[in-house]
């Protein structure tokens, strides 16, 4: 019996997706966090799934990688319904929780469910602003699922400022909470008990089994075929292709001209993408290419040279790759231009002549050396090692 038939489950984890799954040394734990039932536990393989989960889909919008996939009212079903109330746009799209007390064109389960693409979007269609009706969270029994909203909106206003809309586009309103009828209190069966220890249990049952078939039918994969997986990030796609669906920049005035969006620019922990440069130390290991859940970097040797690439639109700050640098020759800049998620073509982080190490005879971006830079390391590891040894025995 497979989990599938064990538990049908509102959300999933998409493991290659995950950074605490492509490495332990990623401080992420969100998604744990945030979720409002505590149903997420990081483990040795990333986030899992291991209690009851209500499938309100806050765990796929805190997680800058998308690695949680919904059924159900994903953000494409939401974006369908966005398109459905914009067929004549209001001149303000609202946005409210369950238990927010006001009239809104859209209603999700929670605010913390919400992405960039689902506040953006009402504005590519001619909404003038996009404006969240927001209860006071703190008294909701899901306080702590809105935690990141705060830096939701702070990425919104700058993507609502790099095409042309100003920050001004994403606004809050604070509205009442809308509180809920009293019901009246019964005994506890013993069916009602059976019921609750089934939906406790369910969840870490459903993990202890077997890995689901991979969709090419040949079973389980294991963890370095998973690595090398790149699987589609569905929300960064949605947002990159609503970015660039927006219409012409050209909406502002003489007085007031639309600004630049070269001159986007916001702090890298506010920002949905990194900035990175390479130096000199590099190893051409590859390491940061293959741990990059998303591929935004690409390492690629030819007979003649070593080539370090990036894909800033791919790119989610996850920061995998300045963690597992072994020689710390990735760095992630201060400042992010927003613009660089509109490029079209890769980026040369480092570009330099292949070498051949004189002694391991492994290949090397060349740095006027003819020594490998890990050879280099263990020759100065073996000399310490010496060093001390003599100066122990003493003359």
């Amino acid at each position: 019996m497979d989990a599938a038939r064990l538990e049908e489950r509102p959300v999933v984890v998409d493991a290659p997706l995950c950074s605490r799954f492509r490495t332990p040394r990623s401080a992420c734990v969100t998604c744990a966090e945030l979720c409002p039932t505590g149903a997420i536990r990081i483990a040795d393989r990333g986030a899992e799934i291991v209690g009851t989960c209500h499938g309100c889909g806050g765990c796929f919008a805190a997680c800058p990688n998308g690695a949680f996939r919904i059924s159900g009212k994903n953000d494409q079903t939401v974006l369908s319904t966005i398109r459905d109330r914009c067929a004549s746009p209001p001149a303000t799209f609202r946005i409210r929780c369950a238990r927010g007390d006001a009239p809104a064109d859209l209603v999700v389960p929670c605010l913390g469910r919400l992405t960039e693409v689902l506040l953006l979007e009402p504005l590519r269609l001619g909404a003038s602003a996009t404006e969240i009706l927001e209860p006071p969270c703190e008294a909701c029994p899901s306080a702590r699922g809105v935690a990141e909203l705060p830096n939701l909106l702070r990425r919104a206003r700058s993507l609502a400022e790099l095409v042309g809309r100003g920050r001004e586009a994403v606004r809050e309103q604070r509205v009442p909470l809308r509180g809920h009828p009293e019901r009246r209190e019964r005994p506890v069966t013993r069916r009602d008990f059976l019921r609750a220890m089934r939906g406790q249990t369910a969840g870490p049952a459903a993990t202890s089994l077997a890995e689901e078939p991979g969709r090419d039918g040949k079973g389980g994969s294991s963890f370095r075929d998973l690595l090398e997986q790149r699987r589609e990030s569905v929300k960064r796609s949605l947002l990159l292709d609503c970015l660039r669906r927006f219409p012409s920049r050209d909406c502002g005035t003489p007085e007031v001209p639309s600004p630049s969006p070269a001159t986007v620019a916001v702090p890298s922990r506010e920002a949905p993408l990194a900035e990175l440069t390479v130096t000199p130390r590099c190893t051409g290991c590859g390491v940061c290419a293959t741990l990059c859940p998303t591929g935004a970097i690409t390492a690629n040797w030819t007979e003649r040279d070593f080539v370090l690439s990036f894909r800033p639109w791919d790119c989610t700050n996850c920061q995998v790759c300045v963690i597992v640098c072994g020689p710390r020759a990735i760095r992630a800049r201060g400042t992010v231009r927003l613009d660089s998620l509109l490029r079209a073509q890769a980026v040369p982080l480092l570009q330099a002549r292949r070498a051949t190490c004189r002694l391991c005879r492994d290949a090397f971006p060349a740095d006027g050396s003819d020594i490998c830079p890990l050879c280099t390391h263990q020759q100065k590891r073996q000399a310490a090692a010496l060093h001390i040894l003599f100066k122990e025995r003493g003359p």
